[in-house]
């Protein structure tokens, strides 16, 4: 903890119990409607307020909850087309970098934690209207000092509070943030055992510090503030922008560069009750890293109003559950049709009448009465006006939450996967504002990492990226090597260089797409198998097969033998490497072969010569395979001798059997 004056630490409390106050106030009234939208969807009897119920005295308030649907469907569009962050550099020579940083970012999200951090905050903004992730760093386990960066889920968005002057939705422009924690009195004791549970005098009038102490409970809060500070940037020759001075050359001289001062911010972090400082830390980074994702939002006259899928539907889901209810008492009530009966008809017999809707009796006895006896009417159909109102308030529930039968997989009059695809999407359109919104918490929360990731990951190290289809490489990443012909030191796979923007993309995920190729291509392949066969391994690759990787390599092998595919190195280095011998024979044939077209000698002889050529090329082979490797070359060195005679066409040959060897005629 920075060593503080008791004046300067009483001014941070201060400081933070007003910034407190006036964040509270300004963000009441969304975290009432975010916890009335919360317990609509998710509390069993929420959907049916306390004064509906006592003006229906005991009649029946069912729930026929279809606002829940619609919501577990925007949270499945956005895990199936879950967005991806990019790294894209300023320059040429940062494209390698950016790939890397796409790699290991990708792997920080593909982690579980990350995972459930977005889920959770898209849960949030679209139930609630917003939802809060924040990143972290800490060290990868307790054998090692390597630090990670992690996002993780901040599960109760209302514990977050954030400056109300900010303007932007992802808040970064800012000056603090609030997370807070009401811990009860003996948990509190136990972490901070010298610290005060009680209210401090000083400032009880500072806010409504009363609420950070209560009977049984005390507020912590970890306090994110901004603080400015001046620092020094210095460009290097080569172009890039450094914090630090550039150290001596080899020759003990200082590099070239530029130096200028610029207003920048450094950010303290406290853990504070009402009335003191527990704890004090600087974060790593420029950024605020915490991230708020919201639903729709919009600024009403400089009042930020946001809200989701559930504010609009209320209504209507009310309406809905109540014209259920009713219908479902009018039909239950239908088979207790009263008789129309006399006191003489059922005299002697009130005890079967009475009992008539809780017996088995097969029938009731009566009296006739001046020849009449007991008569019933027909049953009530339920009436119209209570289906009409039904449907009615079962398409309000759809406009209200903007997805529709065929977003929600009912079908209709489409029956090819095209026209249906083209329904659903068309249906999917009024929930587009909320992946829009992920995606701007998700580029802010890249631009985060990209500040982070060169001073967390600033040793020498390995780090695990991946791919776009989940390929895992792991990485050398700040290895000092030495330059052979400069002898200069460089870095390699230096993290802290160059400038790179964030990027992110939106659509189906890797295994969405897979699924969709492996659909297409085995359409082409049933439909045209000539031109199938030319994507026959993007076709393998495409499949989720157990044992996948050995069936890409049989597709592949068959591809390459056909001429089809190009072996790439890998596979060229797996390929059987041909003998040298024999390539040479080979060769020496292909020239004989032609010698003996090219040369202007008799007809017979020029097939003897072209006869005796192929049959010592037999023979030479037979003694490779045998292992006659003295023999053979003695064989190369005649052939070669003997092949310029040929080519000039001025010399008879002869091929003796019994040694092997070609012997010129006399």
């Amino acid at each position: 903890m920075v060593a503080r004056k008791p004046k300067q630490r009483d001014g941070i409390i201060t400081e933070a119990l007003e910034r407190f106050d006036r964040s509270e106030s300004a963000e009441h009234h969304n975290r009432e409607m975010w916890l009335e939208d919360m317990r609509f969807v998710h509390d069993e009897d929420a959907q049916w307020t306390q004064e509906s119920k006592d003006k229906r005295k005991g009649r029946p308030c069912m729930t026929f909850d279809k606002t829940s649907q619609a919501i577990d469907q925007m949270i499945g569009d956005q895990l199936i087309n879950s967005p991806s962050i990019k790294i894209r550099g300023f320059e040429d020579d940062d494209a390698d970098t950016a790939e890397i940083l796409t790699g290991l970012i990708r792997s920080i999200l593909n982690k579980q934690e990350a995972d459930r951090a977005q889920k959770t905050a898209y849960k949030h903004a679209v139930t609630g209207g917003f939802g809060v992730m924040r990143i972290l760093n800490d060290y990868a386990d307790d054998e090692c000092f390597d630090q990670d960066i992690m996002l993780k889920a901040v599960e109760n968005p209302c514990s977050v509070y954030w400056d109300a002057d900010a303007k932007l939705v992802t808040k970064e422009d800012g000056m603090f943030f609030f997370i807070v924690d009401d811990m009860s009195l003996t948990e509190f004791e136990r972490a901070y055992p010298k610290a005060s549970v009680t209210q401090s005098d000083k400032f009880s009038g500072v806010g409504d510090s009363s609420q950070w102490f209560g009977k049984d409970n005390i507020r912590v809060a970890e306090y994110f503030r901004k603080v400015p500070k001046k620092r020094t940037i210095y460009q290097l020759s080569d172009g890039s922008v450094v914090d630090e001075p550039p150290e001596l050359d080899a020759m003990g001289q200082v590099p070239e560069f530029k130096s200028r001062e610029v207003d920048g911010f450094k950010i303290e972090i406290f853990k504070i009750t009402g009335s003191e400082i527990l704890e004090e830390s600087e974060w790593t980074g420029k950024y605020l890293p915490i991230i708020p994702v919201f639903g729709k939002v919009i600024n009403i006259n400089g009042e930020f109003k946001y809200r989701g899928a559930v504010r609009k539907a209320k209504d209507a889901q009310r309406t809905y559950n109540m014209e259920r209810s009713n219908y479902i008492e009018t039909v239950a009530l239908q088979p207790k049709q009263p008789y129309l009966v006399t006191g003489a008809m059922l005299k002697g017999h009130e005890k079967q009448w009475s009992e008539m809707n809780t017996s088995n009796r097969p029938a009731l006895t009566y009296n006739l009465d001046q020849g009449m006896r007991p008569t019933r009417e027909s049953p009530q159909m339920a009436p119209q006006g209570l289906l009409t109102g039904l449907q009615i308030s079962s398409d309000d529930i759809k406009s209200a939450t903007g997805k529709y039968d065929a977003s929600l997989g009912a079908r209709s009059n489409e029956t090819s996967g095209v026209a249906i695809n083209a329904r659903k999407a068309e249906g999917d359109v009024g929930s587009y504002e909320y992946i829009d919104e992920l995606v701007s918490a998700l580029e802010y929360a890249g631009r985060i990492m990209i500040d982070l990731i060169p001073r967390i990951y600033d040793t020498q190290r390995q780090i695990r990226i991946l791919g776009d289809d989940d390929s895992e490489k792991v990485m050398q990443i700040n290895k000092a090597q030495r330059n052979l012909i400069t002898g200069e030191i460089v870095t390699q796979n230096d993290l802290s260089r160059g400038k790179y923007d964030v990027v992110v993309d939106t659509g189906a995920s890797y295994a969405t797409k897979r699924i969709e190729t492996a659909s297409q291509l085995s359409a082409v392949m049933a439909q045209n198998p000539q031109l199938g066969m030319l994507g026959a391994d993007m076709w393998a690759k495409s499949l989720d097969l157990v044992g996948a990787d050995e069936f890409i390599k049989r597709v592949r092998k068959m591809l390459i033998k056909q001429g089809v595919a190009e072996p790439t190195e890998e596979e060229q280095a797996q390929m059987p490497q041909p003998n040298p011998q024999q390539a040479q024979m080979k060769q020496m044939a292909i020239q004989l072969e032609m010698a003996a077209k090219q040369a202007d000698i008799k007809e017979t002889n020029s097939k003897a010569d072209l006869n005796t050529a192929k049959a010592m090329m037999e023979k030479a082979e037979m003694s490779v395979m045998a292992g006659e490797q003295a023999q053979l070359k003695q064989q190369v060195q005649q052939l070669a001798a003997h092949l310029d005679q040929v080519q000039r066409g001025g010399a008879d040959y002869a091929f003796n059997e019994r040694s092997g060897q070609l012997v010129a005629n006399r």
